[in-house]
């Protein structure tokens, strides 16, 4: 949301410099179908049904954790409503709490639960966190909570982006794969965590461009002239995406 409005900003001043002379042209799309909209309340129900007293969402184990959360939590901040004040802001509140409250003080990962580290869930939870950062007021957040100690979105946000941040060092080809002492790496995991890194300098978090870089350079020597994409990098085998 965040970098949407970015880039709409940026697009609209670079067109007021370019084009002063002329009259800005701002075009409206089409509005959303009533019966997507539809679709789209009823998932967000559903949602809200399936979540946790903790403020998790619980498959059978086997999908469990922060990118499972970070990705129910990206769809209830993509709403549209006010993530404090709109229908589903306890549910957002709930959410982020058990997040940030069972990450790894030490490396930054965010586990939700889970015994062991894993990125991919790493990246799709930083990316909420991202999108949450500025957007979720703090105070609201914690009222009422005793134990808070100094956690904030902020804070956690911080600390996911150095867990990948380490990652990604530790990789022989810049990237990422399931876990953090990985030394190969596919397109898949290195997506999800290039993304996180790219909203998280959006909402303010300093990344270094060199990481940016490398993870960049990544993608361009695993796609080929006709677009096919080497899931694990090196691998040499290919498919469209």
């Amino acid at each position: 949301m965040r970098g949407c409005l970015l880039l709409l900003i940026g697009y609209l001043l670079g067109q007021a410099t370019l084009c002063s002379a002329q009259t800005l042209q701002i075009r409206h799309g089409d509005p959303v179908p009533l019966e997507v909209k539809s679709m789209y309340d009823a998932g967000l129900k559903y949602l809200a049904e399936r979540q946790s007293e903790s403020g998790n969402w619980v498959d059978t184990g086997v999908n469990d954790g922060a990118g499972t959360d970070g990705l129910c939590l990206l769809a209830f901040l993509s709403n549209g409503d006010d993530p404090n004040f709109g229908p589903y802001a306890e549910n957002i509140r709930r959410g982020l709490r058990h997040m940030l409250t069972n990450q790894q003080a030490e490396t930054g990962a965010l586990v939700s639960g889970r015994a062991e580290v894993n990125m991919y869930h790493q990246g799709f939870g930083t990316l909420a966190l991202a999108e949450a950062y500025g957007a979720v007021n703090e105070d609201l957040l914690w009222q009422g909570v005793a134990d808070r100690g100094d956690r904030s979105i902020g804070k956690g946000l911080e600390a996911a982006v150095r867990c990948i941040l380490d990652a990604q060092r530790k990789n022989s080809f810049h990237g990422w794969r399931y876990t953090p002492d990985s030394r190969d790496a596919d397109v898949s995991v290195s997506g999800a965590n290039i993304v996180a890194l790219l909203a998280a300098r959006n909402a303010g978090i300093e990344v270094p461009d060199e990481s940016l870089q490398q993870a960049m350079d990544l993608l361009k020597q695993s796609t080929d002239a006709s677009g096919a994409v080497v899931y694990t990098v090196g691998s040499g085998n290919g498919f469209d995406l």
